[in-house]
């Protein structure tokens, strides 16, 4: 009988090469050297049948020299790096989706009229007391950071947003050391 670890590695060594799904898989040679990218469903892709077997094929005009990837399907950086041994530094879909976004929900006391005018301004709803945001770590994150820094102003601080003339709370960077802290 196999040990743990050596039927661990069996396991990845098979899960991160497998082609196909659960109910069909397929292991090929070579074909797990193509390297993943999320924006590569719109180039190539590859089709599994019981009797012609493995297909990968590519849908436009490649290049000379240009390497050709294939997507892994829609995986968040954790699933990546478990199951393939990587993350992606920008690991978003061509359609613009992004599996690592996370949607942030920021309670808003409604009592303050100018934190809320500001926040209002650069777009942010506040519904049901919170501000929705979704931040990926390409995406949003000053935003996330310059909406926190007004929902937790103090009044005084509201009042020194408003004197340094910033219309808006996307536009905040820093309002005192008290905030930031």
């Amino acid at each position: 009988a196999p040990e743990w670890h050596e039927f661990l590695w069996a396991y990845n060594l098979v899960s991160s090469r497998t082609f196909g799904s659960e109910q069909q898989p397929c292991l090929a040679p070579f074909a797990d050297m193509f390297n993943h990218s999320p924006l590569a469903a719109d180039v190539t892709a590859y089709e599994l049948s019981s009797t012609e077997g493995l297909r990968i094929f590519c849908k436009k005009d490649i290049p000379s020299g240009e390497e050709i990837n294939i997507t892994y399907g829609t995986h968040s950086n954790d699933e990546l790096l478990m199951n393939y041994g990587f993350a992606l530094e920008l690991n978003e879909e061509a359609s613009g989706y992004c599996p690592d976004e996370a949607q942030m929900c920021i309670p808003v006391s409604m009592e303050n009229r100018l934190r809320l005018a500001l926040l209002q301004k650069s777009g942010h709803l506040v519904r049901d007391g919170f501000i929705r945001i979704c931040v990926t770590h390409a995406r949003n994150f000053r935003e996330l950071l310059a909406v926190l820094r007004v929902v937790e102003a103090s009044d005084s601080d509201v009042q020194l947003i408003l004197r340094s003339q910033i219309k808006e709370a996307n536009a905040v960077r820093g309002i005192s050391i008290g905030n930031e802290q």
